[in-house]
């Protein structure tokens, strides 16, 4: 990655892997990179329309799903 990351959320779409997540220690970002291990290349690609904190990612059928999640505390 070209960006230091304390925590990430990844998701594998047709062989690639997308990462975002917050900095280290600079606060949320918007950024998010796209490693292709087949060239063993990082690059960036369009951001977030908004920063996340503690974000998770998946695919569902191929498909990449990017919805916020709300949680619960009983």
């Amino acid at each position: 990655m070209r960006t230091v990351r304390g925590t990430v959320a990844v998701a594998e779409l047709d062989g690639e892997l997308y990462v975002f997540g917050e900095p280290s220690s600079t606060g949320l970002m918007v950024d998010v990179e796209c490693y292709a291990p087949a060239i063993n290349r990082w690059s960036k690609v369009e951001p977030l329309s908004q920063p996340l904190r503690f974000a998770s990612a998946f695919t569902v059928k191929g498909l990449p799903t990017t919805k916020r999640f709300l949680s619960y505390t009983k």
